[in-house]
């Protein structure tokens, strides 16, 4: 597997390396990219950031009974974990988004349009929020990180799904240099228009907006739905899927494409893959 491993992980440095370059290099133009301006938020960006600290507010008072659920989820995952592994990620999966409800029931009102990725983003921001460093800054760091692997993700995923698809690692690599190298080769397609609005600082991750983790939930369903059916794969499929849809709602096009391919390659595929989009239905 090292010749396939090695040019994948070669890949995704090239794509965290990019906008870290450029984050780098703030206030000044790298040759081939856009100018970036560190903000630290700009954009929808603090829209999204005071609806992760709306929801960091939610679990006071008696939203936070919402928390002994967690460990029942990971006792009730623990039991089940040889027999049953995956009842086991549900019921773990269902524990998890049932604590979240509770907190986004009891923040205030959300200026996102969407709780997926703030609900993430809160989760990092807990314990800067506790040692009271969870300003913009604060923010940005531990957004940044999680855009990066979020970027990081999709370029695996893409390289497996075009595996899983063809059988042949060349197209995997393939599909996921296409991802890897994106940020440098938008501005040679489409030109200066395809950095409009801010769109080439939103796929690169240095906006904190949901693109980088949509797209990695929907990458990672593809993988999984593309490779060999287990109901262990179609959970998690449905698990990713599902929660791209709490991200952004037009993902539901694509989980709906989803069940019909898995019905599609197997009748029985239905079951888990609901089962495991149910899971996140309460967020």
């Amino acid at each position: 597997m090292r010749p396939w491993r090695g040019p994948l992980a070669a890949l995704v440095a090239v794509r965290v390396a990019i906008p870290l370059a450029v984050l780098a290099a703030s206030g000044s133009k790298l040759p081939g990219l856009p100018r970036y301006e560190y903000g630290p938020l700009t954009g929808d960006g603090p829209g999204y950031y005071s609806s992760a600290r709306e929801l960091l507010s939610g679990w006071r008072g008696p939203a936070a009974a919402g928390l002994l659920l967690v460990p029942l989820g990971l006792l009730a995952a623990l039991r089940l974990r040889r027999p049953r592994p995956v009842w086991a990620v549900l019921a773990l999966a269902l524990s998890l988004s049932l604590a979240a409800a509770f907190s986004i029931h009891a923040s205030g009102p959300s200026s996102a349009g969407a709780v997926g990725w703030p609900l993430l983003w809160s989760v990092p921001l807990a314990p800067l929020r506790a040692l009271g460093v969870a300003g913009q800054d604060g923010a940005f760091a531990v957004g940044l990180a999680l855009s990066l692997a979020c970027n990081a993700v999709t370029v695996v995923a893409t390289g497996y799904a075009g595996l899983a698809a063809t059988g042949r690692r060349s197209v995997g690599l393939g599909a996921a240099a296409l991802f890897a190298l994106w940020p440098l080769l938008a501005g040679a397609i489409a030109g200066t228009r395809g950095w409009e609005n801010g769109t080439w600082e939103v796929d690169a991750g240095l906006h904190m907006y949901t693109e980088p983790l949509s797209t990695a939930l929907v990458a990672v369903g593809a993988a999984l739905l593309l490779g060999r059916l287990t109901p262990l794969r179609l959970a998690g499929a449905g698990l990713a899927l599902g929660y791209a849809f709490a991200v952004r709602p037009t993902n539901g096009l694509f989980a709906a494409l989803a069940v019909l391919l898995g019905l599609w390659r197997e009748r029985r595929a239905a079951l888990p893959l609901l089962a495991g989009a149910l899971a996140v239905a309460p967020i």
